[in-house]
C-alpha cells in the first residue's frame, strides 16, 4: 500500500518511542535534516455547545456545578454524529428534514434543545454566543506526535511560528488534515509511556534488544495468561473490553490477538439497531461454531476465512474491490480503504456508483451525488 504507484499521498509514518527517548528521536531528525527543515503541527480547538455554554456561564456568575449539570445532560454524538447547535436548532426549526432518523435519535436531539431552550431563558446571553461563535477557533496546540520534515526550509512553503511553552520545534500553521494537499511529509514521533516500562523492565531482567526483537509468537502460556484475564498493564489489551474479547475470541495465537486489537474500537462495538448485534458480536459467533460466515462467494469466502467471515481489516476491503468491483489494488485503496478509513461519508454514494455500476457520479454545485453518469469510472 504505501509503494504502490497510483498512492496520491505520503505514506503515513508512525514511530512509537520511549516518552524519555522522544527528545533524542527529534534532535536526531534535527541533527539529519537540518533545525529549519523540520517542525511540529499546530492543532486547532473549537468553540463546540459544551465548552461555549461553560464560557458564557462563567462570565456570568453562573456557579460550576449548575453549568457542569448543563453540559453532562447534553450528548456528543448522535447515530455517529457531532451534535452542533446548528443541527440543534435546524431539527428544532424543520423537523420534517428528520423524518428518515431513528426515534431514538430525534428524541435525544428533542431532550437536548428542551434544555437549551431553559438555559437560554435564564441566560440569554447563551443564544447568542452559540449562534455566533460556535465552530470558531477557541485555541491552539501543539499535535501530540507529528512531525513534518522537508527538503526545504519550512518557512519557504508556510508560517511557523516559535517560542511555544510545549513544542521542542518550530511550529507549522496548517492542520495535520492540511497536509497532504500541501504535500509535506508527516511521521509521527509519539513517545508511549509503555515503553518506558518496557524498557525498564528488560533493564531488570537484563535482557537486551535481541530479547526484544524476537519474532516467536508462539508461547502457549502466554496467550493461556491473556485468556485467563492477566492483562493488568498490557498494552491495549488491559481494560474491560479488550479482556473479555481475548477469552470471547479464544486467543491462542498472535492473528487472534489483532483481531482483538481491531475489534476493540467504537465502529466494530455498535450495536446495529435492527439485529442488536455487533460485528464483535457476530465474530464471537462464528469463533463458538467455528464456521466462517458463507457469502455465496468463493473468492469472497476466501477473503475472509482468516476473521470468519467477517470485514475485519482494511486489508479486506482492499480485496473485496479488487473480486468484487474490478479496482485496481491502487484503485481499491484510495476510493474502498481510505474513504472507509477516514469517514468521508459524503464520497459513499459516488463510490457506491463505481462499485455496482462501474460509471461516473454526476453532481450538484455543492458536490452532492445527484445521479449516474454514462462515462466508465477511470478506476
Amino acid at each position: 500500500r504505501d509503494l504502490s504507484p497510483e498512492r496520491l499521498e505520503f505514506p503515513d509514518v508512525d514511530t512509537d518511542i520511549p516518552r524519555d527517548k522522544r527528545a533524542d528521536a527529534i534532535n536526531y531528525l534535527l541533527g539529519k535534516y537540518g533545525k529549519e527543515n523540520v517542525s511540529q503541527i499546530i492543532t486547532f480547538g473549537e468553540y463546540k455547545v459544551k465548552n461555549t455554554i461553560k464560557a458564557v456561564l462563567s462570565k456570568y456568575n453562573c456557579p460550576i456545578a449548575e453549568a457542569n449539570k448543563i453540559t453532562k445532560s447534553l450528548p456528543d454524538m448522535v447515530d455517529g454524529k457531532a451534535v452542533t447547535f446548528d443541527l440543534l436548532e435546524d431539527r428544532h426549526n424543520n423537523p420534517d428534514n428528520y423524518d428518515s432518523w431513528e426515534d431514538i435519535d430525534l428524541k435525544t436531539l428533542d431532550k437536548a434543545w428542551e434544555v437549551l431552550e431553559n438555559v437560554f431563558n435564564t441566560y440569554p446571553q447563551v443564544y447568542d454566543a452559540l449562534k455566533h461563535i460556535s465552530g470558531c477557533y477557541n485555541n491552539t496546540g501543539i499535535h501530540a506526535g507529528g512531525v513534518v520534515i522537508c527538503n526545504k526550509p519550512i518557512s519557504h512553503h508556510g508560517q511557523i511560528m516559535v517560542g511555544s511553552e510545549t513544542a521542542v520545534l518550530p511550529v507549522l500553521q496548517f492542520e495535520m488534515g492540511d497536509l497532504d494537499f500541501f504535500g509535506f511529509l508527516k511521521i509521527d514521533v509519539l513517545g508511549l509511556k509503555t515503553l518506558d516500562t518496557i524498557k525498564y523492565t528488560m533493564d531488570l531482567a537484563h535482557l537486551g534488544y535481541d530479547w526484544y526483537d524476537s519474532e516467536n509468537y508462539n508461547d502457549p502460556d502466554v496467550y493461556r495468561m491473556l485468556r485467563d484475564g492477566d492483562t493488568t498493564d498490557v498494552f491495549q489489551m488491559a481494560k474491560y473490553s479488550p479482556t473479555k474479547m481475548i477469552a470471547d475470541f479464544n486467543v491462542n495465537n498472535i492473528e487472534g490477538l489483532c483481531a482483538v486489537n481491531a475489534g476493540n474500537r467504537p465502529g466494530p462495538l455498535e450495536k446495529d439497531k435492527t439485529t442488536n448485534k455487533s460485528m464483535v458480536d457476530l465474530f464471537i459467533e462464528h469463533v463458538k461454531t467455528n464456521t466462517p460466515e458463507d457469502w455465496g462467494n468463493k473468492d469472497v469466502n476466501e477473503i475472509l476465512k482468516n476473521t470468519y467471515g467477517c470485514l475485519w481489516y482494511q486489508e479486506n476491503c482492499i480485496m473485496l474491490g479488487r473480486v468484487m468491483a474490478g479496482y485496481s489494488m491502487g484503485g481499491a485503496d484510495s476510493r474502498i480503504r481510505k474513504v472507509l478509513g477516514k469517514k468521508k461519508v459524503k464520497m459513499i454514494p459516488e463510490i457506491k456508483n463505481e462499485f455496482i455500476y462501474g460509471k461516473k457520479s454526476l453532481f450538484d454545485a455543492d458536490h452532492n451525488v445527484i445521479g449516474i453518469s454514462e462515462e466508465d469510472s477511470e478506476y
